[in-house]
C-alpha cells in the first residue's frame, strides 16, 4: 500500500499547523501503555517486544492520527465548518490512500450510533420511571399525612 499525500493538507500546508500545536515532541505520543496492550493483543503468545518498538509504534500511531486529524479538518474548514464529523474523518482517510477502510469505518460508527441510541433510550426511560417513583412517593407520602390527620381528629 502507498501512502499517498491529502492533496488539501499540501495546499493549505497543514504540517505547520502541526508542529505548532504542540509544545515538545513527546506530547504527540500515545499511551506507550495502550500500546503495548495492542500490540499483545495481535502478537501470538509468547512474543515479546522490546521498549524501542512499542515507543516507535506509539509515535507513528500519533503522527498518523495528527496527520488524519489535521486533513479531516482541511475538509471541514473547505465545508466552512469548524467541527470536525465522522465523514470528514472518512473522506481524509480516503485521501491518504487507505480507502479500504472505509466501509469498516462505516460499520463501526454506525454501531456506536446504534449503541448510543440504545443507551440514550434506556436513560431516558430511566428518567421516565424515576418520575413515576417520585410521584408515587409523594401520593403516599400525601396519604400518610392525610391518615395521621384523621388518626389526630379521632382523638
Amino acid at each position: 500500500m502507498k501512502f499517498k499525500v491529502c492533496k488539501q493538507c499540501v495546499e493549505d500546508e497543514c504540517h505547520r499547523s502541526i508542529t505548532e500545536m504542540a509544545e515538545k515532541p513527546d506530547d504527540f505520543n500515545m499511551p506507550v501503555n495502550n500500546i503495548a496492550a495492542i500490540i499483545k493483543e495481535c502478537l501470538p503468545n509468547g512474543v515479546t517486544v522490546s521498549q524501542d518498538v512499542r515507543s516507535a509504534v506509539s509515535r507513528s500511531a500519533s503522527i498518523f492520527i495528527l496527520y488524519v486529524t489535521t486533513c479531516a479538518n482541511s475538509i471541514a474548514n473547505e465545508h466552512k465548518r469548524k467541527t470536525l464529523t465522522p465523514n470528514d474523518i472518512i473522506e481524509a482517510i480516503n485521501q491518504i490512500g487507505f480507502n479500504e477502510f472505509t466501509d469498516e469505518l462505516q460499520e463501526l460508527y454506525k454501531s456506536l450510533q446504534k449503541g448510543k441510541q440504545n443507551k440514550d433510550k434506556d436513560k431516558s426511560k430511566n428518567t421516565n420511571s424515576d418520575k413515576v417513583m417520585e410521584k408515587m412517593d409523594e401520593l403516599n407520602d400525601d396519604k400518610e399525612e392525610e391518615d395521621e390527620e384523621e388518626e389526630e381528629s379521632d382523638d
